[in-house]
């Protein structure tokens, strides 16, 4: 009873965190706006450039699928592209409106009932995307921060380039050694938990880190990390180009490492806590971003309001499109999300189960 007390209080913490976070950063962004000029700076938007920007955004979820198969196709059977590419439009259209990246749960559920991946392996796959997410994005926002400042942009000229890289070459160093060292890693971490008291949280939490270092495998194979990694300069690129593409519509002309800087930002902020579909993380970056350029705060709003309305209505109409090809509906996954919440109130079995 108090463990599962304990579970909701902070179940209930990070859920107020998280609406505290929305509030704030969405105050800071719409501040001082005018709504009648953000519509106005909204209808000059110019079409040809809003659906380049649409077809490179859609086409950066396609290559997530074809970089999903070079690393699970490490140790098995990929399985269909269609399969994994409907996986990935569904789990992305999941995190717009679930809270904690819950479309990832979403991913793995759709690979293991129709690509027969096992469900942990799926997880522990994903984990390593979100790894190599994480490392391109920063290569790619500290090359934009050092080409801007080479510019002189406001309020970028001083950002200390050399000392943010150093967590991302000490993240990327951990993870490597993670994946050639598994047994040491898992042994390691037994040692440190038979110190700690309880016992259920211990299984769960060791079942967790497998699924993880079983993902991070594929970092193993020299030729297949590589391929992944320029699969996701890839991913990123695209996405770049699509920020790149919506400043045209709107006439921000800047170079290509401006919408890599805002990308970066982007990518930054949505990490923090806040509501479902990053609420207030997402306008805040984007503001901090393009005013570094002088862009007026209505045009900027207005820039916000396009891509999240591109984004997450095209993600959104794609994925109810190939879900219902497969034949889903959300019955077929809310007696999982139930069981989930069943296992965190009984102490959990961990995803393998």
């Amino acid at each position: 009873m108090l463990s599962l007390n304990v579970k909701k209080l902070t179940q209930y913490f990070w859920w107020c965190l998280g609406l505290l976070v929305t509030i704030a950063l969405l105050s800071w962004a719409l501040r001082d706006i005018n709504l009648i000029q953000v519509g106005q700076a909204f209808q000059t938007a110019k079409p040809t450039w809003v659906i380049i920007a649409l077809i490179t955004f859609l086409t950066s979820f396609s290559l997530r699928a074809k970089r999903w198969g070079t690393l699970l196709g490490a140790t098995r059977d990929p399985g269909s592209f269609q399969i994994r590419q409907t996986a990935v439009f569904i789990g992305f259209a999941g995190n717009c409106v679930l809270p904690a990246h819950g479309g990832e749960v979403l991913r793995g559920l759709v690979l293991k009932r129709f690509g027969g991946i096992p469900f942990p392996v799926a997880v522990g796959s994903i984990f390593t995307e979100r790894l190599l997410d994480v490392v391109v994005a920063f290569i790619l926002l500290l090359l934009a921060l050092w080409s801007i400042s080479q510019q002189g942009v406001e309020g970028v000229e001083n950002i200390p380039v050399g000392w943010i890289a150093l967590p991302l070459i000490g993240l990327g160093t951990g993870f490597f050694l993670a994946a050639w060292c598994p047994h040491w890693m898992l042994k390691i971490l037994q040692h440190v938990l038979r110190v700690l008291p309880g016992a259920r949280w211990k299984n769960t939490l060791l079942t967790i880190v497998q699924s993880i270092l079983e993902g991070l495998e594929a970092l193993r194979y020299p030729r297949r990390t590589f391929l992944a990694l320029l699969e996701t300069f890839g991913v990123w690129g695209l996405t770049g180009i699509t920020y790149w593409g919506l400043m045209q519509a709107f006439e921000i002309h800047q170079p290509l490492a401006g919408a890599f800087f805002v990308q970066g930002l982007v990518a930054l902020a949505i990490a923090l806590p806040s509501s479902p579909g990053y609420l207030g993380p997402f306008e805040a970056a984007i503001r901090f971003g393009l005013e570094r350029y002088a862009v007026p705060p209505d045009t900027i709003i207005a820039f916000a309001l396009l891509l999240r309305a591109l984004m997450y209505l095209s993600l959104m109409t794609v994925a109810l499109i190939l879900a219902l090809r497969l034949g889903l509906n959300w019955r077929d996954f809310s007696p999982v999300f139930m069981n989930r919440e069943r296992g965190r109130g009984q102490g959990g079995r961990g995803a393998g189960e």
